[in-house]
């Protein structure tokens, strides 16, 4: 499990919401300079365990008002991610969901889904989940 949110709590709660599964997790957002990483961090990450399958959950607004840009798009960033991992043959083996508190999934976003951050239980967000990855894994 892996993802990027720029707030503190909700990178906490995607670490120990899923550790307790058992699933290793990976979450970027800590600071303004992981934007300039992250994608080909996340690239070597899945490039270097070539079996496994890998879930990312995108914050849809990433707010870092010390740093030169002051809020960056999840759709944006999660779209870099996608090109980058389709160049490099691994987009098969990666789940890329956005993830925000607005009620609207949005229109214009090509990533694999949209998941709430209304969903506060790691069961209900497995079970949230298992439509996109059923779709993306089995087809």
């Amino acid at each position: 499990i892996c993802g990027i949110d720029d707030s503190a709590s909700q990178r906490y709660w995607l670490t120990t919401a899923f550790e307790k599964f058992g699933y290793q997790t990976k979450i970027w957002g800590q600071y303004a300079s992981d934007l300039d990483s992250f994608v080909s961090d996340a690239c070597a990450l899945i490039s270097t365990y070539s079996y496994h399958r890998f879930i990312f959950f995108i914050d849809r607004h990433l707010h870092y008002p010390s740093s030169q840009c002051t809020q960056v798009s999840g759709i944006q960033l999660g779209s870099n991610l996608m090109l980058q991992l389709k160049k490099l043959g691994l987009l098969h083996r990666s789940l890329i969901l956005l993830r925000s508190a607005d009620d609207d999934a949005p229109l214009n976003s090509n990533l694999h889904g949209f998941i709430s951050k209304d969903i506060l239980s790691a069961d209900r967000c497995l079970y949230a989940i298992l439509p996109f990855w059923n779709n993306h894994f089995t087809s």
